[in-house]
């Protein structure tokens, strides 16, 4: 157990910490899955870092919205920082494009504009949203791409991850100048390392459109140099120069969203949220349908892999906290310790190992 939580399995290791998918019960026959976010107790200890994961859950817990991920609540357990959130099931946009791609299956046109379409909508919840006394938060997500947003399998699409978003709640700040989020991705003033607006999103958005559209990859090169210069100064191809008889008024949306001056984009997110849904009406496609396409297109990408990843559900008989610090072998602590940088021993990690359990 985890506190009230059963430890299913270990999903993924981060920079930061740990990612683990758990069962919530409670009275009356309460059972939900959930996703158990850690912060590795290697990095528990070391200034700044308890702060940075704890602002994650601030600023996403401001924020209640459908198409972002919500989050149940932030403890602690043996000394361990978590942050209990809401299971997707379904998979990130990356994964979801890469297995498309595999099975050789099309991206029907309605499916990007209605999984962006949705994206859209948290953005603007987020760029918008205010704190309990109704002060703007001022929030900027800052790492929008291909690996946060979540598909899930009945169509709808979630904004995940908020973990260096600037907001005006953070306890923490990024230095002038330095700049946060995945490259290919970025806007031109978010490279710059200037002041950001909802704007830089949106033009991060237009990228994952952009791609979705055409599948390919937009400012994707050999190195980090060549992709700076394709985002800051090499034309934009146009979606209809790549794809034969693309509709011309996805083309101008797209455009915007990824005009260079951010005073050339759309206001707010909510104003392409509004374009695209005009687009799926002149292709008649309602609300109702293009959410049935996007579960169909998901279904046919992912098929079995989405009922695999939930079909046991027996809870881990390790200890959690010894898992989040590589208890799978003595080698396991090292290789973590080493993947995220702090350049701890193998032997200091034994120690606190040992420490911890007492």
């Amino acid at each position: 157990m985890f506190g009230k939580y059963q430890v299913i399995r270990r999903l993924a290791v981060g920079g930061m910490g740990e990612i683990f998918l758990a069962r919530q019960t409670g009275v009356a026959g309460f059972d939900r899955l959930a996703i158990l976010k850690s912060l590795l107790p290697e990095l528990a200890e070391q200034e700044g870092f308890v702060d940075q994961f704890l602002d994650e859950a601030r600023v996403a817990a401001t924020l209640n919205h459908p198409n972002i991920v919500s989050i149940y609540e932030v403890g602690q357990w043996g000394g361990l920082y978590f942050i209990a959130m809401e299971y997707i099931r379904g998979e990130n946009l990356g994964r979801l494009l890469q297995a498309a791609s595999v099975g050789s299956i099309p991206v029907p046109l309605p499916v990007p504009v209605r999984i962006v379409q949705d994206s859209a909508l948290a953005l603007d919840h987020a760029h918008h949203a205010s704190d309990t006394e109704g002060k703007p938060l001022s929030i900027v997500h800052r790492d929008i791409g291909l690996q946060n947003i979540m598909v899930r399998d009945d169509g709808v699409a979630k904004v995940v991850d908020f973990g260096i978003a600037r907001a005006a709640n953070r306890s923490t700040r990024t230095r002038t100048g330095l700049v946060k989020g995945k490259l290919q991705y970025m806007s031109p003033e978010q490279i710059a390392g200037k002041e950001l607006d909802g704007r830089a999103d949106q033009f991060s958005l237009g990228i994952v459109l952009w791609e979705m559209a055409t599948q390919q990859r937009l400012f994707k090169a050999e190195n980090e140099f060549l992709s700076i210069q394709k985002i800051v100064h090499q034309p934009i191809p146009k979606p209809s120069e790549l794809v034969p008889d693309f509709p011309g008024d996805l083309e101008a949306v797209i455009m915007r969203m990824l005009q260079r001056d951010p005073a050339r984009r759309f206001a707010r997110c909510a104003d392409v949220a509004d374009e695209l849904a005009h687009i799926l009406d002149r292709l008649s496609v309602t609300a109702a349908d293009s959410q049935k396409a996007v579960a169909a297109f998901v279904q046919r990408a992912l098929g079995e892999k989405l009922a695999e990843a939930t079909r046991d559900l027996t809870p881990s008989t390790e200890t959690p906290f010894a898992s989040m610090i590589g208890l799978t072998g003595l080698q396991g602590d090292l290789g973590v310790t080493r993947a995220i940088g702090t350049g701890e021993t193998t032997s200091r990690g034994h120690r606190r190992l040992l420490t911890a359990l007492g």
